[in-house]
């Protein structure tokens, strides 16, 4: 997110934007009193294209004077209206925690499934904000008839704590009105349109429980209910489909399926005829099914899945394993003709693969734990374990030649002292490629050792003068000393 830089903002001081979306900006902000008095709140300053427009203005203040009036415990309590300078504001309660379509979304990315407990839990919450709402009544006790007209997932907030928040119910309406005025279209979250408003008909409080009987299909399957091109494609399918018990995802619930065909029934006349009887029924299968559920469980899911990096990150790991389940896929650009044999301890070939690039391809049964990893090392990664191994292949072969040799120093010409320069000879080889300097500088030196043992060898069949005076000398330890020298 850009930065943002804390500011005044008319009586209130702005110390945070939460979102920008199509119609507002967001902040989180706080308001000041006597003897240090705080309060944290949100403002939601409305964009300038529609604070310029005095028909949008009209209607968001006609429907602010209705809502502000609404106090229920899942429903975001409106404080005020107001302007500063040419920009108009809505200040309302804040409320820590995420919206329902942040919910589903790192559901997703957890490949998890919400479960379905606190589904129904989140659908009997939202029911009882929307009950209140429909029914409230104006001071002379004349129903206001409320509609809320955007019941979307972004539109329904759930606190760390576990409670749920209805947000937008004025400005939805203000919304809606001007698109139709000013395009003679029907603009914004058209997935979760009703029937009767996709045809542009009289609504009333339960076009919002269609649309939350939708929500409630998205929050069980992770999926959209209504899926299209355009959105022309998805009104059209909204006008003509029909749900049935058949119609409906295998991966519901059977439990569930009754009260979805009923939310989502084509006809207002078939569908639940309140918010209150909507929440009946979710609240009895909550307890009756989840007798052991309590916003808790909620609460827990929610600091695992967002508050907690640490469990959040080993979760996403978890998901991306379970995606792969048949092959590990290592980094790597040697191919190899026996996978399993790659696999088993092979000093020289291992060492040789860990100083270059790779890429493996390694098939393994279902039941093992299977990772994509991609792994690049630089040339110079294992150097040093390199150069100590080839150190102790030269001093094995040295050592036994030398050993050898004063056994019988009459079988030195084709002794293990020539095998030892031959598989010096072949370390050379082997390490020409890629070897740096220190490997070749050791190499060098035991070179010019093993000269030095075959001239005392020649020098013993001669007259042994030299070998007498070197006979009681430990050649092991200086051959040692002199390797581990370089």
């Amino acid at each position: 997110m850009t930065y943002f830089e804390p500011r005044p903002f008319g009586k209130y001081f702005l110390t945070d934007l939460i979102a920008i979306g199509g119609m507002a900006e967001i902040y989180k902000a706080k308001t000041f009193g006597v003897d240090g008095f705080e309060k944290v709140l949100a403002i939601k300053k409305i964009l300038s294209h529609y604070s310029s427009d005095k028909d949008f203005i009209v209607m968001l203040t006609d429907e602010a004077k209705l809502v502000v009036n609404l106090s229920h415990a899942n429903i975001v309590q409106v404080y005020d209206l107001g302007r500063v300078g040419d920009d108009y504001f809505i200040s309302m309660e804040h409320i820590d925690g995420i919206n329902l379509k942040d919910l589903i979304e790192r559901a997703k990315e957890l490949d998890e499934k919400i479960p379905p407990e606190i589904c129904a839990y989140i659908i009997s919450e939202v029911c009882k904000g929307l009950d209140y709402a429909h029914h409230k009544k104006d001071t002379e006790g004349l129903p206001l008839k409320i509609v809320h007209r955007d019941i979307s997932p972004q539109n329904i907030l759930v606190s760390f704590d576990g409670s749920i928040k209805i947000v937008d119910f004025g400005i939805a309406k203000a919304a809606m009105n001007l698109s139709q005025t000013q395009f003679g279209t029907l603009k914004g979250k058209v997935t979760y349109m009703s029937p009767e408003q996709a045809f542009g008909k009289p609504i009333d409080g339960r076009t919002d429980l269609y649309s939350l009987g939708i929500i409630l299909y998205e929050l069980l399957t992770q999926k959209r209910f209504f899926v299209g091109e355009s959105q022309m494609e998805i009104l059209k399918k909204i006008r003509q489909t029909k749900v049935s018990l058949e119609s409906l995802d295998e991966s519901i619930l059977d439990i569930y399926k009754p009260l979805l065909v009923k939310s989502l029934a084509h006809s207002v006349k078939e569908r639940y005829q309140s918010a209150a009887d909507m929440q009946i029924d979710f609240t009895r299968l909550l307890y009756s099914h989840f007798s052991n559920f309590s916003p808790k469980t909620l609460s827990t899911l929610l600091h695992d899945w967002f508050l907690n990096e640490s469990k959040f990150k080993k979760k996403k790991k978890d998901a991306f394993v379970k995606k792969d389940e048949q092959k590990i896929l290592v980094s790597s650009s040697a191919s190899q003709k026996n996978d399993s044999e790659s696999l088993k301890p092979q000093p020289n070939a291992q060492l040789q693969n860990l100083s270059n690039s790779q890429n493996l391809t390694i098939d393994v049964a279902p039941s093992d734990i299977n990772i994509q990893l991609e792994e690049t090392l630089e040339s110079d990664d294992g150097i040093d374990k390199e150069m100590f191994e080839t150190q102790d292949d030269i001093g094995e072969s040295v050592e036994k030649a030398v050993d050898e040799d004063f056994e019988n120093t009459e079988k030195t010409e084709k002794s293990e002292v020539l095998k030892g320069i031959e598989t010096v000879e072949e370390l050379l080889d082997k390490k020409s490629k890629g070897s740096n300097v220190g490997t070749k500088v050791m190499i060098l030196f035991a070179i010019i050792f093993l000269f030095f043992v075959i001239y005392l060898m020649f020098e013993g069949q001669l007259g042994f003068s030299l070998l007498d005076d070197f006979k009681d000398y430990n050649f092991v330890s200086l051959n040692k000393y002199i390797l581990h020298s370089c």
